[in-house]
């Protein structure tokens, strides 16, 4: 077994490595948590509670590569866990996730076109079930590779893939079914 490079690490340099990840890392994984609780509040305790968690368990990373997949997998934990728990089920949830897809050089028609298409796509998004909705957050929003993929989700390569097919192919008959087939296109 290799020698952990985090390992007796100074109190210092521990708090350094999580302000670092935070900034690298935060934003992401908050919107993750986001995707999956449906509501901001509570997608920020979760990054609390994740990087909390990171913190404490800084000295069991084995290697210093998997450090991202490492992350989202504690925070995708710590996601599932609350839609397990009783708190979760005792209230509906209403906020819903926003992605912004605009640039300045575009015409202001083809910017509500484009506004209006993604809260489209978002919708079908969510309306997922979460074993898809995660495929398609963690690769086309958060661009997690294949790989990166397989080791957050602790899954084989064939079922992410498998997964990731399925959703897009749920996502389509979706779209198309509510007239959105422009999408893609």
């Amino acid at each position: 077994m290799k020698p952990n490079p985090l390992r007796n690490q100074s109190h210092n340099d521990r708090e350094e490595r999580l302000k670092r990840m935070i900034k690298q890392y935060g934003e992401s994984i908050l919107r993750l948590c986001y995707s999956y609780v449906k509501d901001q509040a509570k997608a920020e305790d979760i990054l609390q509670d994740t990087m909390l968690t990171v913190y404490l368990q800084m000295d069991d990373l084995r290697e210093k590569q998997a450090i991202k997949s490492w992350v989202y997998r504690i925070a995708i934990n710590k996601c599932k866990d609350y839609l397990k728990s009783w708190h979760y089920k005792q209230f509906k949830l209403s906020q819903r996730l926003t992605f912004t897809a605009s640039s300045n050089e575009k015409p202001i028609e083809l910017k509500l076109i484009i506004q209006d298409e993604t809260e489209q796509l978002i919708q079908e998004i969510m309306q997922l079930k979460p074993k898809y909705r995660e495929v398609i957050i963690l690769f086309y929003y958060e661009e997690l590779s294949l790989q990166e993929m397989e080791l957050v989700l602790k899954l084989k390569s064939s079922t992410v893939k498998s997964r990731l097919y399925q959703a897009r192919q749920l996502l389509k008959s979706r779209l198309e079914k509510k007239g959105g087939s422009t999408f893609g296109r």
